[in-house]
């Protein structure tokens, strides 16, 4: 970070707290780390599209549409009910995840001296370790979002938005990135009532692990989605997702970010589902508490 604006709140998409030689991203980046914790803000990426089957967007909801966050009264409102009660039900497989699991194809996930470089190795060892699981679907046929009650979420060669496909698609994240910050953790969103974050050294574990969960546990995962999906995006700029009305969005998450800080108020993991909320929006601001 260049020595003017070390004293600088950064709002940034990456989350690396770790410099890139003990990741092996050295390779092709200079320096880190690239997010201080506790003085930069991380954001999550600007998008707002895709997921057309996502429990959380309404049949009928129009295509996004751009609106400034200064006409943030634009954005379509609804009071129906958005999210079907079935939706959470019939997740049969236990991982999901498609994407690439070496950069370019074909190319390694490790480097010649040693270093982890793509994804931090993570999809490699996950597809190599489980390639023969009856429940884990690491780019297998069959796999599907929607029938899955968690979706991989790891790096790629930066920051990625695996956490957000995960939670548009009904499918609690599974983070495994270390030394790596997502969007508002430890900040605004509450991470451990929504997400599972695993250790990488925990791979060889992992379906120990997740089938350790309770149904009451899951559950309470996938009503808190329900709440905190509209503060990782950008409702207020790039139009409504769902039937969100903008107010709860990641500007909004943001705000909120700054003005706890400056009063100086401790982070707490709490809800952000209002008292008796079905989802929708959430309650917001539970980190005051």
């Amino acid at each position: 970070i260049p020595p003017p604006l070390r004293n600088s709140i950064l709002l940034t998409n990456w989350g690396l707290t770790t410099d890139y030689e003990k990741t092996g991203l050295a390779a092709y980046l200079d320096k880190g780390p690239c997010f201080r914790p506790g003085q930069d803000i991380l954001i999550p990426a600007p998008f707002n599209s895709g997921h057309s089957r996502s429990p959380f967007r309404r049949q009928n909801t129009p295509a996004p549409a751009r609106h400034s966050p200064y006409n943030r009264r634009q954005l379509m409102q609804s009071e129906a009910q958005l999210y079907p009660p079935q939706w959470a039900e019939g997740r049969t497989q236990l991982v999901y995840f498609k994407g690439r699991i070496n950069w370019g194809g074909g190319g390694a996930a490790v480097l010649a001296d040693g270093k982890v470089m793509y994804s931090h190795g993570v999809r490699k060892a996950l597809h190599d370790m489980y390639e023969d699981s009856e429940d884990v679907f690491i780019n297998k046929p069959g796999g599907d979002a929607s029938k899955a009650l968690f979706c991989l979420a790891p790096a790629g060669l930066g920051f990625g938005v695996r956490v957000w496909h995960s939670i548009a698609d009904g499918c609690i994240p599974l983070i495994i990135q270390d030394n790596v910050t997502q969007a508002y953790e430890d900040d605004f969103l509450p991470y451990s009532r929504f997400a599972v974050r695993m250790k990488e050294d925990d791979i060889p574990r992992m379906r120990e692990i997740l089938l350790a969960y309770t149904d009451d546990e899951i559950a309470a995962m996938q009503r808190e989605m329900e709440c905190v999906w509209p503060y990782m995006i950008w409702s207020s700029v790039y139009g409504a997702f769902g039937n969100e009305n903008g107010e709860n969005d990641a500007y909004e998450a943001l705000l909120r970010t700054l003005e706890r800080r400056k009063n100086k108020l401790p982070f707490k993991e709490v809800s952000l589902c209002k008292a008796g909320s079905g989802g929708g929006g959430g309650g917001g601001g539970g980190e005051h508490e």
